[in-house]
């Protein structure tokens, strides 16, 4: 799963009922994700999970009082529900699947890059990741088979025959076990759920939706597989070494728009409202529209590689809190959130009726923020900017002093004569 359906903040009316349909769904996944797995499974949430919830939320078209709670913490990231409080359906098999999930993205990272950051992060998680499977077990879902799929699609990039006569055969093949893996999530979200006669359909949905994404993955890391001498399908099919030719791109981009034809076809087979229909529709369309067309720039220096990492950290923040980035208030939220994912046992000082801790926490971060800035004000204005000067021309002093002679006479000299020209037309000008 890989983000794909968010829904726009430009441009949105935030008062609209798809929107507060969805901002409900989308704080109540994150808000179930703190209570079951931990403060620090509420990294791993995305939109595309968030987009289960509201299909299974639509397609048993509950409308109980637990669902009251997500009106109430809409927005607010540092509240939680009481655990005693029933959570609905919807958004638990969304939570659980956030983290399952998010286990196999990790798996498959360390597949690609073998390291020991990506089994120490795995190991830092086991608890939560074990906790996910627990549910899925007790809701009758063969676990294992997930964990097969997962592990076959490894073997498939692994083994990858170079004999297809088509492009759209060659990423089939290479994308079927993911789209697997979510069809059968969405086919059993269904089934617990109580919507039998949906479960052919769900499956159809979450397997075509599950195709996109591995493609548009392959299709937006091209050029980073590349670098790394990592396994993509595209490139692969190509014979591409370097950065792709546009008409190359143009092939992929046709077949993207195909498979997210299929899926939206598949929606529309779906008991939900036809205006919800439309909406999820449109969310595709415009999404994949955006993201095709990004500009594809191979990311080499370690420079820019800092630099890329620094920007999607910040667009991930936004995503979290889906609000703009700007302000000291937002800059605050981010810094408090940060500080209660590191440190899980701050949680338990800050209960759901605590305003006053939340607000010294933001007060202390002002505090630091403002200090920074005036540090950096007082190094570089008046006197602080006067003794950083002549701090640096002491440095830069025994430099001066290895110039040979010769040199450092001869810009005496200049300096000499640019003096006395100045002063004779000075004394010209005064005379006048």
């Amino acid at each position: 799963m890989f983000g794909f359906m968010r829904i726009g903040n430009k441009g949105v009316d935030q008062s609209c009922k798809d929107y507060q349909d969805h901002r409900n769904h989308y704080c109540g996944t994150c808000q179930t994700l703190g209570v079951q797995y931990g403060q620090a499974s509420r990294t791993f949430l995305n939109f595309d999970t968030v987009f289960l919830a509201e299909l299974l939320g639509h397609l048993a078209k509950d409308d109980h009082p637990e669902w009251a709670f997500t009106d109430s913490l809409n927005g607010k990231c540092l509240q939680k529900p009481e655990k005693d409080k029933s959570i609905p359906f919807p958004l638990a098999f969304a939570a659980a699947t956030t983290v399952l999930l998010s286990e196999c993205k990790l798996a498959d990272h360390n597949f690609d890059q073998p390291g020991i950051k990506w089994r120490l992060l795995h190991r830092s998680f086991s608890k939560t990741f074990r906790k996910a499977h627990s549910y899925f077990i007790n809701w009758g879902i063969d676990i294992h088979a997930l964990t097969d799929l997962a592990v076959h699609q490894q073997e498939v990039e692994r083994i990858h025959p170079s004999t297809f006569t088509t492009l759209e055969d060659a990423l089939h093949y290479s994308a079927d076990p993911t789209a697997q893996i979510t069809g059968f999530i969405f086919q059993q979200g269904a089934r617990i759920s109580g919507q039998n006669l949906a479960e052919g359909n769900m499956y159809d949905v979450g397997y075509a939706f599950g195709r996109l994404a591995y493609m548009l993955d392959a299709f937006e890391d091209m050029e980073v597989d590349l670098r790394r001498g990592q396994f993509n399908p595209i490139a692969l099919y190509f014979g591409i070494r370097e950065t792709p030719d546009e008409y190359y791109l143009e092939q992929v981009r046709t077949l993207l728009f195909a498979c997210a034809e299929s899926m939206i076809h598949h929606l529309e087979q779906l008991p939900i409202p036809k205006e919800l229909q439309h909406s999820f529709a449109e969310r595709i369309r415009t999404n994949l529209a955006l993201r095709s067309v990004q500009p594809r720039k191979a990311i080499k220096s370690v420079s820019k590689r800092i630099q890329f990492a620094l920007k999607k950290l910040i667009e991930h923040g936004g995503q979290i809190l889906e609000q703009s980035i700007l302000g000291l208030k937002q800059t605050n939220a981010y810094m408090v959130s940060l500080v209660l994912l590191i440190l899980p046992w701050a949680v338990r000082q800050v209960s759901p009726t605590d305003h006053k801790t939340i607000y010294i926490w933001m007060g202390i971060l002002t505090v630091v923020l403002g200090m920074i800035g005036l540090g950096r004000h007082l190094v570089f204005q008046g006197r602080g900017k006067r003794i950083y000067q002549s701090f640096l021309s002491w440095i830069r002093r025994p430099q001066r002093l290895k110039e040979p002679c010769l040199e450092r006479c001869i810009h005496a000299c200049c300096e000499a004569c640019c003096s006395a020209l100045c002063d004779h037309i000075c004394r010209s000008a005064c005379n006048k």
